[in-house]
Order: C-alpha cells, then sequence, then structure tokens
C-alpha cells in the first residue's frame, strides 16, 4: 500500500493563495467553490454618517444607543481587579474564581469602539481572537469593517464576524446574508460567521418564523464555505429561539450573560460575560468573551490535514508583501488564505531518510506560462517581479516514487479551496 504526502498552496491567482501539500491521505470531497452573489446586491461602500446610521433596539439598545449594563463587574462590590484575566494558568471571573472550559480570551467590536489602536491589541493585551460586525440590517456596513478586518489580518489577530439582522421576513434575511457573502469576499475568518439575534422587531415573530430567518441565514453562509453561528442572550436562547432548528449541533452557539458564570445548560462555544471589559488599544468599554468549546477553532479545515508522517517532505511559499514564509511539514498549509496576496513562488523539501526519494514541481507564471521544472529545494515561481501563480504541478521522483503518492491542492481567490489533485 502506497504512502501519501499532501501539499496545500494558498495560490493567490489560481486566482488567490495557498498551497497545500499533504503527505497523508486527503480527503475524497472537493471544496465547495463560494456561491456567487447577484450583481443586483449592492452593500454600501461609501463612508456612512451619524444620520445614515440605524437606530437599534434591543435589550443591549435603545434608539442605537448602548444601554449600560450591570453585570458582576460593575455592581457586586466583590467584583476583582483580575476580573476576565488569566491567573495561575486560567481564566478567571468578575469575582476572582477560576471560569471551567475557558480556553480563549476574545472581545467583540464595532464602530461604537472607535478606531483601536490594533498594533497595542496585538502586543499588549491578552486578547486571543476577536469578532467584528461587519453591517447592520441588509443596507448599513459598519463604518469600522474594513479597517477593523484589515488590521486583525495584517497583524495575524484570528477573528470571526458578526451581523446585527433587522430582518422579519425570510426575503429581508436573504437580502442581510448576500450582503454579508459580498462582505466576506477576500476574507478568511477563522471564527464563525455570526447571526445576531436580538432586535426587539424580531421578539414576536413566533419560533417557527424566527427559526426560519435563522435557518435561511445560516444555510447560505454554511453554504459559501464558513462556519455558521448564532449570538443571543441567555433569555432568547432559553424562551425566543425554541424551533427545532437551533438544535442544529453544526452551528455554534454564541450566549450573551453578564454575570460570573454562564447558566446556560445546552451545550456552547463562546460567552459573552460582560460588556465592560477593558482592553489595551481600546479606548472604550468593550465585551469581552470566552471560547469554551474543546473543538478546534473553525473555518480552519485547510489548515492541516491529518498524516502519518509530518517530517517526510516541508515546504515553504514566497507572499506578496510578505515574503518567505516559515517552512512548514507534511499536511501544512503555505500561505495566506483570504488575504488576496499573491503567491509568487514556492520550494518544496524532502526529508532524511527516504532513499532517493525527490520531488519535482512546476509554477505557471502570470504572462510567462509554464517555467521550467523545479527539483527538491529550488524555487518555482519568481521574487521580485510581481506575478502571479496561476497553477501548478508536482510529482515524485527517485526509486522510491512508486511508495508513495504527493496529492496537493491551491486556494483560489475567486472559489476558495480547490480538489484534491495527485502526481502531476
Amino acid at each position: 500500500m502506497k504512502r501519501i504526502m499532501t501539499v496545500m498552496l494558498a495560490v493567490i491567482y489560481i486566482t488567490t493563495g495557498t498551497i497545500s501539500v499533504m503527505a497523508g491521505e486527503p480527503e475524497n470531497n472537493d471544496a465547495q467553490k463560494k456561491e456567487s452573489v447577484s450583481d443586483s446586491v449592492k452593500v454600501q461602500t461609501s463612508e456612512n454618517t451619524d444620520e445614515d446610521r440605524p437606530k437599534e433596539n434591543s435589550w443591549r439598545y435603545s434608539n442605537g444607543e448602548l444601554i449600560p449594563q450591570e453585570d458582576d463587574a460593575t455592581s457586586n462590590a466583590r467584583a476583582v481587579t483580575n476580573a476576565w484575566k488569566k491567573v495561575n494558568g486560567q481564566f478567571v471571573n468578575s469575582l476572582g474564581k477560576p471560569i471551567p472550559g475557558a480556553k480563549k480570551k476574545g472581545m467583540d467590536i464595532s464602530e461604537y469602539q472607535g478606531t483601536i489602536n490594533w498594533d497595542t491589541v496585538k502586543n499588549r493585551s491578552d486578547i486571543d481572537f476577536v469578532i467584528i460586525r461587519c453591517s447592520y440590517g441588509s443596507g448599513y456596513k459598519d463604518r469600522k469593517w474594513e479597517y477593523n478586518v484589515k488590521e486583525c489580518e495584517r497583524l495575524g489577530i484570528p477573528y470571526g464576524v458578526y451581523i446585527y439582522s433587522t430582518a422579519t421576513t425570510v426575503s429581508a434575511v436573504e437580502k442581510e446574508t448576500e450582503n454579508v457573502k459580498k462582505m466576506l469576499e477576500g476574507h478568511q475568518p477563522t471564527y464563525p460567521v455570526y447571526f445576531d439575534m436580538e432586535e426587539n422587531s424580531v421578539l414576536n415573530l413566533g419560533s417557527s418564523t424566527i427559526g426560519k430567518l435563522a435557518n435561511t441565514f445560516c444555510s447560505k453562509i454554511s453554504g459559501a464555505g464558513y462556519k455558521v453561528g448564532i449570538y443571543a442572550s441567555l433569555y432568547w436562547w432559553n424562551s425566543i429561539l425554541t424551533d427545532r432548528v437551533f438544535k442544529n449541533e453544526s452551528w455554534s452557539k454564541w450566549v450573551a450573560q453578564y454575570s460570573a458564570s454562564c447558566q446556560y445548560q445546552s451545550k456552547y462555544d463562546m460567552w459573552q460575560c460582560t460588556s465592560s471589559g477593558k482592553v489595551n488599544g481600546v479606548s472604550t468599554n468593550v465585551d469581552i468573551n470566552f471560547w469554551m468549546s474543546d473543538e478546534p477553532v473553525i473555518n480552519q479545515d485547510a489548515d492541516r490535514v491529518m498524516v502519518s508522517d509530518e517530517n517526510i517532505i516541508t515546504y515553504t511559499s514566497h507572499m506578496q508583501s510578505y515574503g518567505w514564509q516559515e517552512p512548514v511539514n507534511n499536511g501544512y498549509q503555505t500561505g495566506k488564505p483570504g488575504y488576496g496576496k499573491r503567491l509568487e513562488a514556492f520550494k518544496i523539501n524532502v526529508g532524511g531518510g527516504y532513499g532517493d526519494l525527490g520531488v519535482r514541481y512546476q509554477a505557471c507564471i502570470q504572462d510567462e506560462g509554464w517555467k521550467p521544472l523545479a527539483e527538491t529545494g529550488q524555487l518555482a515561481g519568481t521574487e521580485g517581479k510581481s506575478k502571479y501563480i496561476q497553477a501548478v504541478k508536482i510529482s515524485l521522483t527517485g526509486s522510491q516514487a512508486e511508495n508513495y503518492d504527493i496529492y496537493y491542492r491551491v486556494y483560489s481567490q475567486n472559489f476558495g479551496w480547490l480538489g484534491w489533485t495527485s502526481n502531476g
């Protein structure tokens, strides 16, 4: 039985950039192509003004103004100075007690946080991830969406996305969904895309209608290749979101309860514990969240393929604006998928102890076509020409080649991860 290698390349212009080479059995399913967005769908792209800004009304907002929330961190006389921080390797709550199951600390942000100093967040805070608001309803783009998402991508801060939904009909949520898909183009969130359900106008629609709204959003966003989830308060989860669709275990649950602990009894991934958090780099109060799930952070299905031998090959990629990336081992991806950066060159090496096993690979370059074959450790592609790789071929050489298969796939700017191919 042959042994298998895998390579995953983020290729910007097979149409955008990452190669994934794998030496391990890949899944047999082709990567889903992301749905195209109708030309009739428009997202507001000009800078919104205060007059444009809609007026949220929910348990958190009154006519667009945040309602001060009393939680243990602000109302309890016993609240401690290290509330929501890591102490002796464990995150603690507002009373200084460990939070069972808390894996990572994050914050969710929107234009209400103003212009965030993301370098400070990255280098001088304890934030592990961020959930960014992209829009309110179907026609209002968060004024800080583009700035926030680009800064997180520039600094390598893991992020997810949420939309504050105002939809009360299926047709309205379809418009919201198409707008979100359009805003996500060229981006690769590593946390879920959440449907924020809190608007008062939804409260009296009935559980079945509310379920249809959520299902419409989640089905279309997951169909576009993203992990999805629902945000709601503890009260909403217990009393409003009662339709059976909310039992869908593939949907991430994000529960808001401003307390020393979360009392939600079903499985959930994320807990929003306070709205009065303080984070270096953010000038306002900010919502603090904890990632509670034992499952790995999502939307990274292409980051790694489980293989029996990680050392048989290593590879690296040269990316626009980033240069050469650190080498990765068999089964991991190299590149910057979703960042809109060109893959310009790559190299593949075979580890020691495999006889005369070698690897041969070739790149098709913008305006230049197929370049000569490169052998183990040599450069395929170009440096300093600002040209993107359009296609690749990879195969094995040597007398040991018959004992192995090499699988590889690429990340396309327009289509996401494409299907696996093998041996040239």
